[in-house]
């Protein structure tokens, strides 16, 4: 079975890094900005507690290179960029190609059906903690990694059991279900509710629940249970029960990607989840704490757009990023940061310098010094990027004291990767003096935020 893998980035890269590693044959369908990230790693890099990869060379097509049919087409990209990802893939689905999407919420199901047919469809769910580190590589920070798939209709059938048959095996978690539409609407109900909550308060969960707010979310997850009621889809109790030892922990540091993507100035899945779900309830139902939250999302948005002006040129800048056009790229970059004071603009510009993407040759005096300004506005990444430049070299001299000073300032800010890095100098005396209990300190936090190394070093240090 011929299988392409739409995005190599963090869910898309680690279950296709674990498929390709299985010996199943798999494409990844790359923007040119991954390609050459990818490219110049030396290959799909996975940092997993269930074991690292280095797929050396991976099967990675550009949308304009695709001359094939595959059997199974795997979409794992962001809700808010399905439309421009199908009009890269269609040209993938044949008449007997199937098509599984991870994504969050439901809308994509009715997008995907529309444009390929029912039978075409598959239904899927992920359920894995991971992210993208700045070079490339897949962190997987925490042992769950799981992919649920089935029948939209329910039950089994030769052709489910066959994708069931590739994607068993393969160093994850691979799970037929029987009804996949119910998982969906749980995985929309906890989501809404767990990022609903943490996007409107710009808190953690257990923040929330200690600022008094756990009327609030217990009202809120009533609210979209009742919508998921109402579609013949109600979450069992034992369902509604896990979702409430999560909102009811008031020690959580859990805040949903949603919730970080605002405090980024990123785009968010707002419309896709909670606009989505308002769309699905019945006439004159009681949503006031929903559509509160998606009120919230949508007024930041538009401050988002008013405050960031010209938004378009800093998404046309990623977009020549990802077609391989570094320069151009970078030039609009400073324009928006010129204008704006946009720090992830500025971050941009650093970054792609750093690490020389899109034809962009390394410089790295250039990287420090957008770094610097990045971080002298306050932008967590760019200081912990500068951490690394002290601690390196780049740019700079090496400096242990100042890579210290820069990553604990990232630390503090919420960056976990910065927190490994303050611990790990703490505890061995480098650039600051050896404190073995603020060590620990950074550790937990690095660990609660799911870092990997973090918690590998703390398990170690706790033995």
């Amino acid at each position: 079975m011929k299988i392409l893998m739409i995005g190599a980035g963090a869910l898309g890269g680690y279950f296709g890094a674990r498929l390709a590693a299985a010996g199943r044959d798999v494409t990844f369908l790359v923007r040119p900005r991954r390609r050459s990230q990818i490219e110049a790693t030396g290959g799909l890099v996975v940092e997993s507690p269930a074991g690292d990869l280095h797929i050396k060379d991976p099967q990675l097509v550009t949308a304009d290179e695709i001359a094939d049919h595959y059997d199974l087409v795997i979409v794992t990209c962001k809700a808010y960029d399905l439309d421009s990802c199908i009009a890269d893939f269609a040209p993938a689905v044949g008449p007997a190609t199937l098509i599984l999407p991870v994504l969050n919420g439901l809308r994509h199901m009715d997008v995907l059906i529309e444009r390929f047919g029912k039978d075409h469809i598959l239904g899927g769910r992920g359920m894995i903690f991971a992210t993208l580190g700045a070079d490339g590589r897949i962190l997987h920070q925490a042992p769950l990694a799981a992919l649920d798939y089935g029948e939209i209709a329910g039950g089994t059938s030769p052709r489910i059991e066959m994708v069931d048959t590739i994607l068993s095996g393969a160093g994850f978690e691979a799970r037929l279900r029987q009804d996949i539409m119910q998982d969906l609407w749980d995985k929309h109900v906890l989501i809404a509710t767990v990022a609903g909550s943490t996007s409107l308060m710009r808190a953690t969960i257990g923040d929330i629940n200690r600022a008094g707010g756990l009327e609030f979310m217990q009202g809120l997850l009533a609210e979209n249970a009742s919508i998921a009621k109402a579609n013949n889809h109600r979450p069992s109790e034992e369902f509604l029960s896990y979702i409430r030892s999560i909102i009811t922990n008031p020690d959580s540091t859990q805040m949903a990607s949603l919730a970080k993507d605002m405090d980024k100035g990123g785009k968010t899945e707002a419309d896709h989840i909670f606009g989505d779900l308002i769309n699905r309830a019945p006439s004159g139902a009681d949503l006031s704490r929903l559509r509160t939250v998606y009120l919230c999302s949508r007024a930041y948005e538009t401050r988002r757009q008013r405050e960031n002006l010209p938004l378009d040129e800093f998404d046309r800048a990623n977009a020549l990023l990802d077609a391989g056009d570094g320069k151009a790229a970078i030039e609009l970059f400073k324009q928006v940061a010129d204008k704006t004071g946009r720090l992830d603009a500025m971050h941009s510009v650093a970054h792609t310098h750093l690490y020389g993407v899109g034809g962009v040759a390394k410089d790295y005096d250039i990287a420090f010094a957008w770094f610097t300004k990045a971080a002298n506005n306050g932008c967590p990444q760019a200081m912990y990027h500068l951490g690394m430049c002290n601690a390196n070299g780049y740019g700079t001299s090496v400096d242990k004291a100042a890579a210290a000073a820069w990553y604990r300032k990232s630390a503090e800010r919420g960056d976990e990767d910065a927190m490994y890095e303050l611990a790990k100098r703490l505890e061995t005396g480098d650039g600051v003096p050896i404190d073995m209990d603020e060590a620990l300190h950074w550790y937990r936090e690095a660990a609660g935020h799911g870092q990997k190394a973090a918690v590998e070093r703390l398990q170690d240090l706790e033995a």
